[in-house]
């Protein structure tokens, strides 16, 4: 769930960035609509100096009245490591993590991670989590969700203006029944997701993954004890299955 709000709803609507004044009230926001696709709207909020009215910059902002923020108590929390600097000795706190705010776009140009809601229907519980490419991997019902590269407490793109490589990215593995993701393994080329019917292979043809190029694949339909781990074996991968007496 979401915990805050980027305020009132208020914004007018242009067709030209060009349009804009160089003066304007402190605070007002526009809607650049561009063409009548929305795919390429973003919102623009004026900055005026010293934050008064009058003289200026427009900077890109997200649209008002939209939730911005993941709920951090809802979310899987941290176990930091730290100094008690009182009893000279090291400590240990579970604590949330404060995830990044969605500062630019809206709904449709920036949305929010499928673990939170997914095609106007809630979204579902995370169900592991993972580390690949530098980024945070989310497995939540059937989708793999990424964190912007680098910023690993990020799910949000930095601009609407643009789709980046380093942008998070939020793709769904499925086939004809269930393929709820349980758990993975990273390999050479890729990681391996599982279901308990199917695996699949996350990976990108191209040097740079990205939202662009990620794609998911199914390679097996082996069936999956979702209560263990998968494992290295050399250069095979190794499962439980819960099928019959035998392992």
């Amino acid at each position: 769930s979401y915990t805050e709000d980027a305020g009132n709803s208020r914004y007018s609507t242009i067709n030209n960035v060009a349009k804009l004044p160089t003066k304007c009230k402190n605070d007002y926001v526009v809607k650049v609509a561009n063409s009548a696709s929305q795919d390429d709207d973003f919102y623009l909020k004026f900055n005026g100096n010293n934050n008064a009215d009058g003289e200026g910059i427009w900077e890109e902002c997200v649209k008002p009245g939209i939730p911005v923020q993941i709920n951090s108590q809802t979310m899987p929390h941290q176990l930091v490591r730290g100094f008690d600097s009182a009893t000279q000795t090291i400590k240990f706190e579970l604590a949330p993590v404060y995830w990044n705010k969605r500062r630019a776009g809206d709904e449709n140009t920036n949305p929010i991670p499928s673990f939170v809601r997914n095609n106007d229907q809630l979204g579902a519980p995370i169900n592991k989590l993972l580390l690949y490419r530098n980024r945070l991997v989310s497995l939540s019902a059937e989708n793999i969700v990424l964190s912007q590269a680098g910023d690993l407490f990020n799910y949000f793109g930095n601009t609407a203006l643009t789709v980046v490589a380093s942008d998070p990215i939020d793709i769904t593995a499925a086939v004809d029944n269930s393929s709820v993701l349980y758990d993975g393994l990273v390999i050479n080329n890729g990681m391996v997701v599982f279901s308990t019917f199917n695996q699949f292979l996350f990976t990108t043809d191209s040097d740079i993954l990205g939202p662009s190029t990620a794609k998911s694949s199914l390679i097996a339909s082996y069936d999956f004890n979702k209560e263990s781990n998968p494992f290295n074996l050399n250069s095979n991968i190794g499962f439980f299955s819960s099928a019959g007496d035998d392992s």
